[in-house]
């Protein structure tokens, strides 16, 4: 009786040692095929979209043309280029990557300029700043 108490606590302790070793052995092949720039493509694009949300709720909430056109081209400009780094960090190092970059660095380049126009344009039809604003602006002028 002894003896099969000894083997059933070996074949126990074995069983659970296998376990643990393949717990480990699982843990470690999903940290792998999860690895850390999967992770960190993941939260760069979470952030990025994020980003986009609250500079849309931004441009739906605040008071004026001003403020609005500010929040866009923030929020714009900052969640593209999140998202952007994310999906090229979580594509690798291919044609996908070169490309998500060359989408990046034209909307980088177009997204300003963009906001600018515009802004110039309500500027030069009459739309003016609100009034504290104007007086700041004159008053940094001097």
């Amino acid at each position: 009786m002894r003896n099969l108490d000894l083997m059933l606590s070996l074949f126990r302790w074995s069983f659970y040692g296998f376990m643990c070793i393949f717990a480990v052995d699982v843990t470690v092949s999903l940290f792998t095929a999860f690895g850390v720039f999967d992770i960190i493509a993941w939260l760069l694009i979470v952030f990025g979209g994020i980003f986009a949300i609250i500079g849309a709720l931004g441009s739906l909430r605040f008071p004026d043309f001003w403020s609005r056109l500010h929040a866009a081209s923030i929020t714009d400009s900052g969640g593209v280029i999140l998202l952007l780094m994310g999906m090229g960090m979580h594509s690798g190092w291919n044609l996908v990557t070169f490309k998500l970059f060359l989408i990046g660095a034209f909307l980088f380049i177009t997204g300003p300029t963009s906001t600018h126009a515009v802004a110039n344009a309500a500027l030069v039809s009459g739309l003016k700043p609100p009034r504290q604003l104007r007086a700041d602006l004159e008053r940094d002028d001097d």
